[in-house]
């Protein structure tokens, strides 16, 4: 870094000093020990493939499945996606467990070709985490070949 020019930080690097500030004033002020967590004991578990994650209850879930490096895209699509906005439609699944209910993007994104909304897939990085999943990522770029005579040309 050049002298005299302005110090740059992440969003990342800003949201988790924010955090460790908030808590270290909360813990203070309320003299509560640094053993017990805030948030409580329950890690939600995420069954996907042969791959077992944890995670906090309410965390979303495309970024769950990234941050472990799960196979949530297929093809093309890991390269070409929205970035978890739910216009693409590239990051459905089927989920068995509890998330949150249905956003009006999703429903918007699962309403036209190549998904189908009678199909029952979700979009990862419109989900959050209420509790543990058996997530299945189904064959074509945009994961909705739920069966064999599905393809990737909008009828």
């Amino acid at each position: 870094m050049r002298k005299g020019s302005p110090r740059r930080y992440s969003a990342a690097t800003i949201r988790s000093d924010l955090i460790e500030t908030l808590r270290d004033r909360f813990v203070f002020l309320f003299q509560i020990p640094t053993a017990i967590t805030l948030v409580g004991d329950y890690m939600p578990v995420i069954r996907f493939d042969d791959i077992v994650i944890e995670c906090k209850e309410g965390e979303n879930l495309r970024r769950v499945l990234l941050r472990a490096r799960a196979p949530l895209y297929n093809g093309a699509s890991r390269l070409i996606h929205c970035r978890g906005i739910g216009t693409c439609g590239t990051c459905s699944l089927k989920i068995e467990g509890p998330v949150t209910e249905m956003t009006a993007v999703e429903k918007w994104r699962l309403s036209f070709p190549p998904h189908r909304s009678e199909s029952g897939l979700r979009l990862a990085c419109q989900c959050r985490v209420l509790g543990d999943l058996q997530l299945t990522k189904f064959a074509g770029m945009w994961g909705h070949k739920t069966n064999s005579s599905d393809d990737d040309t909008p009828s």
